[in-house]
């Protein structure tokens, strides 16, 4: 199979292809530069299996491929057996003009753009969840997931947007450091929640954390697991 993973967010793109290859169940990753090769070499090392008959986990970057070579490339991609992941990562967005892009049919590609997520609709999708506001939540998800956000930061605010809460509700001190608009906010959501469920709600956001590194739960559907999570609490 392979992958496109292109644009300005090359943190993003870096955990999608981590992502990938932990769904995968693949431990060897083999990075390549397109500049550094030649279109040959890819071919063999795709067709090439381990001790064990395991096909490689390739990322090939092609940021600074010019268009002569990616037709090069082109040509040998087409020929990529299916049971080998070959992942072409661009750390900017590629034009639509773009070989690449354009012959995604005939290769059999399929293309991920990573751009940059704006925060303000990561705290009205954190807002609206702790709130428990089911309809604007998901849309607020939506949103977030046509930006192409991570599903990694969204669960890391899902983390922060429970731990704002807690400090309410348990009346830490910590919760009069917050900034007045925030703590106000975090005093009318903690109304949704007790002393009772805050720990279990920590704990749950644990074993997701721990099942998707492990390999047993697609980031994806962690996110959706966490939402059902926090709104039946």
């Amino acid at each position: 199979m392979i992958y496109i993973v292109h644009g300005e967010n090359s943190a993003q793109s870096r955990a999608l292809i981590l992502n990938q290859q932990t769904k995968l169940g693949i431990e060897t990753r083999v990075e390549l530069n397109a500049e550094d090769i030649q279109p040959t070499q890819l071919y063999e090392m795709a067709i090439s299996s381990d001790l064990f008959g395991n096909l490689p986990f390739i990322v090939l970057d092609v940021t600074s491929l010019n268009k002569q070579a990616s037709e090069n490339f082109f040509d040998v991609l087409k020929k990529i057996p299916q049971d080998t992941t070959v992942v072409l990562f661009s750390q900017k967005a590629l034009p639509k003009s773009n070989l690449l892009l354009s012959g995604t049919t005939e290769i059999g590609a399929k293309v991920i753009t990573s751009i940059k997520t704006a925060e303000s609709s990561i705290f009205k999708f954190v807002d609206n969840l702790f709130y428990k506001d089911r309809v604007k939540t998901y849309r607020e998800l939506q949103k977030l997931l046509d930006e192409g956000a991570d599903p990694f930061h969204i669960l890391s605010m899902i983390l922060y947007g429970l731990r704002t809460v807690a400090t309410c509700v348990y009346n830490s001190p910590s919760s009069s450091e917050l900034k007045p608009f925030v703590r106000s906010k975090a005093l009318s959501q903690a109304k949704n929640f007790n002393a009772g469920n805050i720990p279990g709600l920590f704990q749950d956001l644990y074993e997701l954390d721990k099942k998707i590194k492990i390999g047993e739960l697609n980031p994806d559907l962690a996110v959706t697991i966490a939402i059902e999570k926090i709104l039946i609490a």
